[in-house]
Parts: C-alpha cells; sequence; structure tokens
C-alpha cells in the first residue's frame, strides 16, 4: 500500500492537471462560501461563481487563456463544464459530490 501512494505522490508532483487533497481541500472552502447552510446543495446559477472562484484543475481560477475573457464568457465555460461533465440538477441545485465527481 505504502508504495502505492508513494506512486500518487510522485505522479501527482510531475502532472499539475491531477487533482491532489489540497485541491480538494480548496473545492470544499470554496463550496462552503456558495453552501452557508452547509446541506451540501448549491444553487446552479451560482456554479459559475464558485467554479471561477476554484483553481485549475478543478476550476477556471488562473486558468491559461481565461484573463483576457470576458465574464460573459467565463459563465457560459462553466456551464459547458457542468453539461460536460452531465452535472445533475436538483430542483435547481447541484449537490456537493456529484460536482467534485465531475470535476474530478
Amino acid at each position: 500500500v505504502a508504495v502505492i501512494l508513494e506512486n500518487f505522490t510522485m505522479l501527482g508532483n510531475t502532472n499539475p492537471d491531477l487533482v491532489s487533497r489540497e485541491d480538494i481541500d480548496q473545492f470544499k472552502e470554496v463550496w462552503a462560501d456558495f453552501d452557508p447552510d452547509a446541506d451540501g446543495m448549491v444553487d446552479y446559477r451560482q456554479l459559475p461563481k464558485l467554479l471561477m472562484r476554484l483553481p485549475h484543475p478543478l476550476g477556471l481560477l488562473h486558468r491559461e487563456g481565461l484573463k483576457d475573457q470576458l465574464e460573459e464568457e467565463s459563465v457560459m465555460l462553466a456551464k459547458k463544464m457542468a453539461i460536460k461533465g452531465g452535472l445533475k440538477q436538483h430542483s435547481g441545485f447541484v449537490k456537493f459530490q456529484e460536482l467534485l465527481e465531475v470535476l474530478v
């Protein structure tokens, strides 16, 4: 088991597009800002803002090529990410675990 974990850690250090424990912790922190009730649900309309505050590789913050885009274009890109990943809406809300799975 230790060898597998060591290899995973080494792989994560060499490929910045892989999701790390720190990336997931950042996701939790950003999510908490959009889920003040801590019920595990965020309004779907807030998804673009959430993704734009979430750093790469999970989100759009600091993503190469987005600096020059207008906010409207970034919102459209965030929505496309959600749709492409098959994210489900539940009465206009998205679930924590489902969004995390789509982004990973």
